[in-house]
């Protein structure tokens, strides 16, 4: 009879290795989305805009009704104290308004002038106390319109800058910078390499490093752009110059 450590030693030297751990492959990044083209930027600011007018004429109507709530309340003060002085005078003439009827032999109910004087009072403090409440509602929805049309200012920025900076105008722009800049250099290096100490107009008169060399530039004439840039606040369709 063979020895069963002797046949379990020859099992596990015949047995296959264990199959070695790879960890799978990490998935790749997402490609990036396209950029968006000059025109979807301005469909995005189109609603923007569009948002941004109906949240402003919102606030003109609520400004306008919290005033008049407000002068409804103030109206509405005035009135209770004329009824309460009216009560308080319903108050006294109502016995002898009663008198003056039996001496007359009326036939007909007294006229009740406490009861009319007490309602005219209780309408003019249900009219305050709505106009209170209506003057409360308002104002809180005059903060919620102002914190909106803050929000849709700040977005009405944002999408302006990254329609202005999709747009061929821009582009046109930063061709002719680099173009100038190109020139510059040129012309700079010129004038150095005839005389290095001679002054240059917006030269700021230090000597040129590996980082180039300091000139000072005159801001010119912008009135245009932002005239542009204005017109966009309310007409996402407004050109850029030299669109």
């Amino acid at each position: 009879m063979a020895d069963p450590r002797t046949i379990q030693r020859s099992l596990l030297r015949d047995a296959p290795p264990p199959p070695v751990w790879t960890p799978a492959p990490a998935p790749e990044p997402a490609p990036p989305p396209p950029a968006l083209t000059a025109k979807q930027h301005r469909a995005h600011l189109a609603e923007v805009v569009a948002d941004f007018q109906a949240t402003a004429d919102r606030l003109a109507k609520l400004d306008t009704a919290h005033e008049r709530a407000r002068r409804e309340a103030i109206e509405a003060v005035m009135l209770i104290e004329q009824c309460e002085a009216l009560l308080a005078e319903a108050r006294e003439d109502q016995p002898r308004s009663y008198v003056n009827r039996i001496l007359n032999g009326a036939d007909d109910e007294p006229e009740d002038l406490v009861a009319a004087a007490q309602k005219r009072l209780d309408d003019a403090n249900r009219q305050r106390e709505l106009a209170k409440q209506a003057e409360a509602i308002l104002a809180s929805e005059i903060e919620a319109a102002n914190r909106r049309l803050a929000s849709l200012r700040f977005d009405r920025r944002d999408r302006i800058r990254e329609l202005v900076q999709a747009s061929p105008a821009v582009a046109k722009l930063r061709a002719e910078w680099e173009d100038l800049l190109g020139r510059l250099g040129r012309i700079f290096a010129a004038h150095y390499a005839i005389d290095p100490t001679v002054p240059l107009p917006g030269w700021g008169n230090f000597s040129p490093t590996n980082e180039g060399v300091k000139i000072i530039i005159q801001p010119g004439d912008a009135s245009v752009w932002r005239a542009a840039l204005t017109a966009l606040e309310t007409d996402a369709t407004a050109k850029l110059p030299g669109e």
